[in-house]
């Protein structure tokens, strides 16, 4: 159920859960006793993706580089023959895969350029 934004003529104001059908039915207002309006609100807009660092060093200048967008991080895994691991679906108990996923030690991750020191 949406959360709803009401306001009586007396300025009190209430936000409370309700089905969209009974959105208009505005309550009682505690302070007055007239019945409720209810307001149209600003919808809350978040950033899609906010700039980091990346984890993996980029092979062409051997440094972290800044990420800015989703297009930026894809086009840093391309160049850098890097694969994403963990945002992919894979659907449990396939014929084709491995019971276990494949595990690196920390010496291959440092060879591969995941972690510059041990842990």
């Amino acid at each position: 159920m949406p959360i709803y934004r009401y306001l009586s003529e007396c300025g009190f104001q209430a936000d409370e859960f309700r089905k969209i059908d009974n959105r208009n039915d505005g309550p009682e207002c505690p302070s007055c006793g007239d019945k409720m309006q209810l307001r149209i609100m600003g919808c809350n807009v978040q950033a899609d993706n906010t700039d980091y660092v990346s984890a993996a060093l980029d092979k062409e200048t051997g440094k972290r580089v800044s990420i800015r967008s989703r297009a930026q991080h894809r086009e840093f895994l391309v160049r850098n023959d890097y694969v994403e691991v963990g945002n992919d679906f894979t659907p449990p108990n396939r014929d084709d895969s491995p019971a276990d996923a494949p595990m690196m030690s920390v010496e291959e991750m440092k060879k591969s350029g995941f972690v510059e020191e041990a842990f």
